[in-house]
């Protein structure tokens, strides 16, 4: 078994290297850059469990991945973001990202938090779909339609999620004119462990 204490060290060692990376892409200025490394930035505090952090650096990566111009990244960047803030919405600790900073009597509760997450999730789900068809690889394709299914099933959207999931069932036996069953794709959502 693992020992906790040992992750966190390792997952907080893994975070200062990535904000080294920063500071680096920062200094090169570049789009692509930038958001790989805000990327890793958002993945070390997502692997701490800091939710609020992870998004806000996936909310710049997002930005700069569109500059890039690069319809692959702008995917990578967007699956990442739309996991997180599904995680984040399913979370019960969930609070606004400066919930410390604010008087409570204004602060948001932590079920609007998750409520804004989900919303989030979703948009970012959606986001994704309609760009799936215009990143590189076919394999590719079929990797970010599951990923925005998966999102979608996190947020309680069965329908769509599983119309997305057709899609890349669709998209992986070669034809899009093949009526496939979904059920053969492997299982997405929160009940996949089950």
């Amino acid at each position: 078994m693992s020992n906790p204490l040992l992750i966190d060290a390792r997952a907080r060692s893994a975070l200062r290297r990535a904000l080294a990376t920063l500071e680096l892409a920062e200094a090169a200025h570049r789009p692509v850059s930038m958001s790989q490394a805000l990327l890793r930035v958002a993945r070390c505090y997502r692997a701490l469990g800091a939710l609020a952090p992870a998004e806000a650096a996936l909310q710049q990566a997002v930005r700069w991945a569109y500059a890039s111009g690069s319809n692959d990244l702008q995917a990578e960047v967007l699956c990442e973001s739309a996991e997180t803030a599904a995680e984040r919405a399913l979370r019960r600790d969930s609070t606004a990202p400066s919930a410390d900073l604010c008087d409570p009597a204004t602060a948001p509760s932590p079920a609007a938090v998750r409520r804004a997450a989900r919303e989030r999730a979703r948009d970012l789900a959606y986001e994704l779909a309609a760009l799936a068809g215009s990143v590189c690889d076919p394999r590719w394709e079929v990797q970010v339609l599951l990923c925005a299914s998966d999102v979608l099933a996190q947020c309680g959207d069965l329908g769509d999620a599983e119309q997305l999931k057709l899609r890349a069932f669709r998209r992986s036996s070669g034809s899009a004119g093949v009526q496939g069953d979904a059920a053969r794709l492997p299982a997405t959502g929160r009940g996949a462990d089950a």
